[in-house]
């Protein structure tokens, strides 16, 4: 989350009008010591005071490549448990390698670190907001590493403050596009002094961009349900598109997509959860890849490989001649170099163990992405933190994610981990659930069915960012019972309906007491044939997304029609009989939205309020149509 108050964006101040006093001590290097280098910042080789060249002033801090990784400091102690805000401008010229950054370095260790500065550019904003710890110690650092010969940096008009209230929060933080067009949607949001989303938008949302391609939709973009949303178009060619936001006057937030070949392209996965402890190497990844593709899947999400000591991204070859994408969690591995309470949360160590891991998987094509963690606690929030920034930034190419679970936690470490994807666990059918009861006892509550806990989950998260689902056909203890055929076709549909972007069954082997897929046909034949059925209408579901209800539905005991709308603003909605024990004739009708309602695998078209046979747990899904 980046938190900003309010400036004047036309003509920046030398001194920030930014909430509170500025706590550096020479902020914009006017003041030189005797040895002529900028007073209160540690002389490093290769830097300087620079007069002419100021972003605010007349001197500017400025370096000189080649370097290796060098740092200018001035230590400060602040109050404990306190958000900062860490801000500064830096311009390059003729740089080509490394980077520079600012960063807050807690005596504990660690560090919060801003964007960093890659290429020549003119001057750029820079910032971080950061947490103190108990004793609120540490350092305010200066970085530049791997500069190259002939290579010019400048740093100025920097500011440390506390950090003001408003904030803006930009969706994706970095991702990759195509280099034969692609696009990206990017949505910015505003934050009230709590953190939450602010109901109604104070202002519009002026988008640039910085580089080759063009932005898509209104610009201001009007802000809806929190969000402000604006397309980037890729135009093919080379080198990264940096996109600013702003609102209110606020400074603008910023994320740069990169170009590459391949680039992240989101489908509508449809596979199946497996344990790598029980199928794992090339032969068993080999029957099990072709088995899964002949039943219409096309995805698997593997947990608890071992990349390391059991070689398993060697089944990996299997999958690339199947076709069949995998979604890999080096868990075995991530458990002895990473997760272990004695391993500190040092960014550092992650991007190692990232940077290695994705060295020796990305080489598959078949690989689709990472999936970090296994429904953390907020507690693992400082690990799964770095170790998700680690691998997104590995590996451009391809998402990140960890499953999540859990209301006033799942939704909360999406929040503050930034996944690519938002990837929940549901499992609906409680152990003492009547059939077709979704209430999420097995979960622990009894407040929540299937549609709410989703609802509430996703209620911050951007239209951009993809929902992902895992969903259930096992039992489990005294918590879940194995559920019906019909109440897996509920499931796939509800699933469909919320605006889901991928479905995955938990889980294909058994053990640990459920009876898995592979040993329970009448399930996997149920779960085979809705993903077939899906998969012939993905095409249109996967460019929809939710929005508000519009339509009412009669003849059922718990009604569901969700609406959703297309990117190029058509309505489509998705009817489903609740009820898991009869069929149901179902009628729905919309005082708002006119038109008659074109079944999307049948093709046949109706007039509202037509009723319609349903079978126990089915849906259908409608366009809007004249």
């Amino acid at each position: 989350m980046l938190m900003l108050a309010a400036c004047n964006m036309a003509q920046p101040p030398a001194e920030p009008h930014w909430q509170g006093p500025n706590l550096l001590r020479n902020p914009s290097f006017e003041t030189l010591g005797s040895d002529g280098y900028p007073a209160e910042w540690q002389w490093r080789e290769g830097s300087g005071a620079d007069r002419g060249s100021a972003h605010a002033g007349e001197v500017a801090l400025k370096i000189s490549g080649p370097s290796a990784e060098v740092y200018t400091t001035q230590s400060l102690e602040l109050q404990p448990h306190t958000p900062y805000l860490l801000h500064g401008w830096v311009r390059a010229r003729n740089l080509s390698t490394g980077e520079v950054r600012l960063r807050w370095a807690p005596a504990s260790g660690g560090s919060s670190d801003t964007q960093s500065v890659r290429s020549s550019t003119d001057w750029r904003e820079l910032w971080t907001v950061f947490t103190t710890e108990s004793d609120g110690r540490g350092r305010v650092d200066l970085v530049w590493e791997g500069l190259n010969a002939g290579a010019e940096v400048w740093i100025d008009d920097l500011y440390l403050g506390v950090a003001p209230s408003a904030s803006l929060e930009i969706y994706p933080q970095a991702r990759s596009v195509r280099q034969q067009g692609g696009e990206v949607a990017v949505a910015v949001r505003l934050l009230d002094a709590s953190g939450q989303t602010a109901t109604e938008a104070q202002d519009t949302v002026r988008f640039g961009l910085e580089g080759s391609g063009r932005l898509v939709g209104p610009n201001p973009a009007p802000a809806q349900d929190g969000w402000a949303y604006i397309t980037y178009q890729s135009d093919g060619g080379s080198g990264p598109v940096t996109i600013r936001a702003e609102v209110g006057g606020l400074p603008p937030v910023a994320t740069t997509l990169q170009r590459s070949a391949q680039g992240m392209e989101f489908g509508f996965p449809l596979g199946l959860f497996e344990d790598a402890n029980m199928t794992h190497g090339y032969d068993e990844m080999k029957r099990w890849a072709t088995e899964l593709k002949a039943r219409g899947f096309d995805a698997v999400m593997l947990i608890n490989a071992n990349v390391a000591n059991r070689g398993d991204d060697d089944g990996l070859r299997a999958t690339d001649e199947a076709g069949l994408e995998v979604y890999f969690n080096p868990g075995d591995d991530l458990n002895r170099e990473w997760w272990p309470e004695e391993i500190p949360p040092d960014p550092a160590r992650a991007r190692s163990i990232a940077q290695e891991l994705v060295k020796r998987l990305s080489l598959h094509p078949s690989l689709g992405g990472y999936y970090v963690a296994d429904e953390p606690f907020l507690k693992d929030v400082p690990k799964v933190a770095p170790l998700q920034k680690a691998f997104q930034e590995a590996d451009f190419d391809r998402p990140s994610m960890s499953v999540l679970i859990g209301r006033g936690r799942g939704e909360l470490i999406y929040q503050q981990t930034r996944p690519d994807v938002m990837l929940l666990d549901v499992y609906p059918v409680g152990y003492s659930n009547a059939v077709g009861d979704f209430t999420l006892r097995g979960f622990g509550y009894s407040d929540l069915d299937f549609v709410s806990y989703l609802r509430l989950l996703t209620k911050d998260k951007p239209r951009s960012v993809p929902l992902w689902l895992i969903l259930q056909t096992h039992s489990f203890e005294d918590q879940l019972r194995e559920p019906t055929p019909s109440e897996v076709r509920a499931q796939n549909w509800l699933a469909v309906g919320e605006g889901a972007k991928g479905i995955f069954w938990f889980i294909y082997s058994s053990q640990q007491g459920w009876r898995g897929l592979r040993d329970n046909p009448t399930l996997y034949d149920e779960v085979s044939h809705q993903a077939r059925r899906v998969a012939a209408l993905r095409g249109v579901l996967k460019e929809l997304f939710k929005v508000p209800d519009r339509f009412e539905v009669s003849g059922a005991d718990v009604p569901y029609a969700s609406s959703l709308q297309h990117r190029d603003g058509r309505h489509f909605l998705v009817v489903v009989n609740r009820d898991c024990q009869s069929p149901r004739r179902l009628a729905v009708r919309s005082d708002e939205i006119q038109g008659r309602l074109r079944d999307l695998e049948s093709g046949q078209v109706y007039a509202q309020g037509t009723e319609l046979e349903y079978a126990p747990g089915d849906g259908r899904v409608f366009e809007v149509v004249p």
